[in-house]
This record gives structure tokens, sequence and C-alpha cells, in this order.
């Protein structure tokens, strides 16, 4: 018999289910039932192309049957290599919906993770975006992949919108010569016709439904199996969590679908609750305030480069933001000082946001862990959200540690991966049966727990510097030297040492026009010292003029590492 799990943050829900009920359908499934409620309600808005929900799904039922024609049967793998475009998303319900699995991948992905990815799934065809045939070309004959569909961002684009792209990507791109077995998308949906018959494969909860990539900061990806359950759960945890999440709200799709934060809360939690996306392709920072001008977001999801980008746009800081009703950052730690920058910029314009933290990994799809509105916090990610039990424990084991003491996060819950495909060593690594019977994802994550249940983020494990015996978080450091005015944003890592094994490193990028001489750096050290205990303090000091990202646009700290 398993052992009743504690569960102190219950106390907090107010008036939110403790415990949901989840369809036994597929993401297709459940975004189909939806559609047919917010049938006439726009589902997207991509570059001024609106479609509704319901020509949306005639659109995903289209590419199923045209997979079918092309002999994509349930089981196999499908691989899409693209960024936010509407052909992308709809081929990722169609291949759900047919019953095979979708294999998404970044395109600015290297020739090796791009090889990679199509051989550890097997997969024998591909859909890839125009930016990514050039890279993806070059290794499609040491792969199985039998079938290539072309994707673009014209290709839902009509008129100055369609020409200002051939003028600008197209023209750099040039023509693409497609080969025998490779078609563009339209010559591609053009055999949906050959297929009559319905070809939903009916799948359920658990059957296998997607595979994300780790960001690979500190090797090859590693390929993430999720089912079903994964996505569903989050569409109905999400709106159980806070009642902004609801029919008629728009959403600002920036977050890409190859991320688990973006296809999962950006498109699959948010067109299941009938909001509206607004599908941006690529995020550009010197013209985010038109999108805010132009569509009026309710909700904005983002990391914390977005939110820094954010108060950066000058433009923003003077505009009226009373649409902004939810912000939510994730995919990376934000710091206290950003989010009331952010919170403050919001207010003092209108909206009536506050960024809510929240926590998760691609292993349990993105999200675990979220801020309650009416509850927050100094530096608390928040509370598990319904049916979700996070455990703080002693680093790779299942001893469960006192409220307040640091230990590894780890979660029990719908959304738990089911392994890392061809990896069985690293998943049973990760995925680990307690003594309780259940099996927990150990997260690789230092955190805490208080004595009501809610969480705060403390430091990655593997970040964590061991200096002279004692135990460094960076977090800790990067957010006393945030606290400085003139700096805009650091990260410390650790950095090896004869005497005391490591040190740790400070890498400052500071406001425009303020000089990072040796003045400066005294500052910073007179501040540290003041804030911090002796065995924390910088060892050393470097200005940047900006920090290293992966290409999920977190900071990548492994390259400022290996710098060293």
């Amino acid at each position: 018999m398993k052992k009743k799990l504690r569960a102190p943050w219950l106390k907090s829900y107010g008036w939110r289910k403790k415990h949901l009920k989840y369809p036994n359908v597929s993401m297709y499934g459940l975004l189909a039932s939806s559609a047919k409620k917010y049938a006439d309600t726009v589902c997207y808005d991509y570059m001024g192309t609106k479609v509704d929900f319901k020509h949306f799904m005639q659109k995903v039922d289209r590419c199923a049957r045209a997979l079918v024609a092309h002999n994509v049967n349930k089981g196999d793998v499908v691989t899409i290599i693209s960024a936010n475009i509407p052909e992308a998303l709809a081929t990722i319900y169609a291949t759900n919906k047919i019953g095979a699995v979708a294999n998404i991948v970044h395109p600015l992905s290297s020739e090796a993770d791009i090889q990679h990815a199509l051989n550890l799934t097997n997969s024998r065809f591909l859909f890839v975006i125009d930016v990514a045939f050039e890279t993806t070309s070059k290794v499609l004959k040491d792969t199985s992949v039998e079938d290539v569909v072309l994707l673009s961002p014209r290709d839902s684009l009509f008129g100055l919108m369609r020409l200002g792209y051939d003028l600008t990507t197209g023209r750099k791109l040039g023509k693409i010569e497609l080969k025998y077995r490779q078609y563009t998308y339209k010559e591609f949906i053009s055999r949906f016709r050959a297929v009559t018959e319905d070809v939903d494969a009916g799948c359920k909860l658990d059957d296998p439904a997607v595979v994300l990539y780790s960001g690979g900061t500190t090797g090859t990806p590693k390929g993430i199996l999720l089912t079903n359950r994964s996505f569903n759960a989050d569409v109905l945890q999400c709106s159980n969590a806070d009642k902004t999440i609801t029919h008629g709200k728009i959403i600002l799709g920036i977050l890409p679908i190859f991320h688990g934060f973006g296809l999962c809360y950006g498109f699959h939690v948010g067109l299941c609750n009938g909001l509206t996306n607004i599908m941006v392709p690529k995020f550009d920072p010197k013209t985010f305030h038109k999108l805010i001008s132009k569509h009026r977001p309710n909700i904005i999801l983002g990391v914390p480069a977005l939110f820094e980008a954010m108060l950066a746009n000058k433009k923003i800081r003077e505009m009226d933001l009373s649409c902004i009703e939810m912000t939510i950052c994730g995919g990376d730690t934000v710091t206290t000082k950003l989010k009331d920058e952010v919170d403050e910029l919001v207010r003092k314009n209108g909206g009536r946001a506050e960024i809510q933290r929240g926590y998760g990994l691609t292993e349990y799809l993105a999200g675990a862990i979220f801020t309650p509105r009416e509850h927050q916090k100094p530096g608390c990610i928040g509370v598990p959200l319904a049916d979700v039990y996070v455990k703080i424990v002693e680093p790779n084991t299942d001893i469960e540690k006192p409220y307040d003491e640091i230990g590894e996060i780890v979660i029990y819950g719908p959304s738990t991966m089911v392994g890392y495909l061809n990896e069985p060593e690293e998943t049973n690594k990760t995925l680990i049966k307690h003594g309780d019977g259940r099996v927990w994802l150990h997260t690789g994550d230092l955190g805490r727990m208080d004595d009501e249940g809610f969480v705060f983020f403390e430091q990655r494990l593997k970040r964590m510097i061991i200096s002279s015996g004692y135990n460094v978080y960076p977090n800790h450091i990067e957010a006393v030297i945030g606290e400085i005015k003139e700096v805009l944003t650091v990260t410390v890592v650790g950095m090896a040492d004869k005497y005391r094994g490591q040190v740790a490193k400070a890498f400052v990028v500071l406001r425009e026009g303020v000089k990072g001489n040796s003045a400066m750096k005294q500052k910073i050290m007179t501040y540290c010292k003041k804030n911090l205990p002796k065995y924390s303090l910088p060892w050393e000091i470097e200005f940047r003029e900006s920090l290293p990202k992966t290409k999920l646009n977190k900071i990548a700290y492994r390259e400022l590492e290996k710098g060293n």
C-alpha cells in the first residue's frame, strides 16, 4: 500500500479544486472537443492572417489525411523542424490524431544534433522549415528519412506580408531545389483527398505523443518522450490555477513550439481553453512594442530574456499596458530584481499583472509548480499544481528533508516523462522509485519548502560550487550583485582553484552608459562583502557586453565555465 503524501500547500488553494478528472483522450481529442465549443473564435492571428477554430481543425484534418496518404501509420515518428508557423502547429496535431509521434527539433540545431534526432527516433517522414533546409539536407543520406515536406513562414502569408518575406528572408535563401520525394507543403496537402475514411486513431492519455529535447548544454541533447497525459493534464491544471486562462483571452505566442513551455503552455493549454494565440515565428525585441500595441494581449508568457527586452524597450515604457492581466515567467530563473521592475512597469502603465513565477522542466513538461496570484511570497516559485506532489530530499536519495532545509526538488505527478529515448541508464537515474512506492522525477535542482508548502528554488545541483568544503550557491551571489543599480544582469559560475577546489567568478553586464572599470569592480566587491559570507565572495569579476545564450535562450553556463 502506498504511503499517504503530505501536501501542506492544499491549505492555500482557496477556490481551486484539489484533484481533477482527465478525459481519456489524445492531445488532438481534447483540442477537437474544445474547438467545437469555440468554433467561431479566432484560434490564431499569424502576421495578420486570422483563422478560427473551425478552420484550424479543418487544416489539421487535411494534414492528417495527407499523412495517411503518404503511408504514415500509428506508431511512426514524424519529425518537425520549425519555428512557430500554422503549418507546423497543424502538423503536430495531425500527427497526434493518426497515432504517430511528433519529434520536434529546434530549427537552428547543428547538423550533428539534427542527424542525432532523426536517427534516435528512426524518423521516415520529415517536415522542415526553409531556413533549416540546407543544414538538414546535408545529413539526410545518413538517416532513415524517406519523405521531406518543405515548410515556409510564407505559406500562410498573403499580399504585402508575403511579398515582404520574399524580398527579405526569401531572397537570402534563394530558390530551394526539391528532389525526389521532397514536396512543398501545398503539394503534400494535395493528396489528402486520396483518403476519405476517418483517420482518427483514438489514442488515449497514456499513449506516446511527443519527443522534445533537453537544452544540450552538457552534451548531445536527450530525447524526452512525453504522453498525451503530460500535455492534457496541464490544460486542466492551468485553468484550475488561474481564472485568467479562459475563453476569449488573447495570449502572445512568442515561446517556440520546440520548447516544452512554449508548445504546452503557449499553445496547447491556450488553444484547449479557447484563447486566441498571437503566433510569432521570430521574436524581435526591437519591435516588441508593436506586438503589444497592435494585439493588446491579456497574457504574456516568457523567459527572463523576454522580460528583460520588455524593460529595455523605451516605447513599452511609455505605452498603455492596461490589457495585460497575466505575466508568467518560466524556462529559467527570474531574479527578484527583474520581477519587481517588470511588475512596476506594468502597474504604472495601467496593467494589473505581476509576474507569476513557475517551475518545471521538459522532463516534467514545463509546469509542476505555479504561483497563486493571491499568494506572492518574495523569492517563491509557488505551490504544486493540482495532483502534483513535491518533496525536498537529500540529493540522489529518497530521504526527505525537514521544512526550510535545502535539498533536491523531486516531483510526482501526471506530466512526468516516459523516459529518455534509448538511454535506460539516464532514465533510471532520473526516475527513481522511493520507499513510498511511487516513482519520483529527480530534477537535479536544489530548493526548499516552507511549512505552508511554498517552494523556493535555490540552485541547479550541477551549478553548485564547493569551495574549501563549503556549498556556494551562485544564485545567492547573483541576487546580491543584481541589487546594485548599475548592474543589468549577472551570472556566476565555478572556476577551478588549486587550494580551494573551486571559487566563484561573476560575469557582469552593466547598464547602458556605465563603465566597467576598477572602481566599478570595487563597488561590487564592497557590496558583496556586506551581504555575503566570506566563503561565498566572488573571487573574480569580469565585465561583458552580453552573456552567451543557448538555443532555448537560457544562459549558457557551460560556455562561461569552459572559458575559465
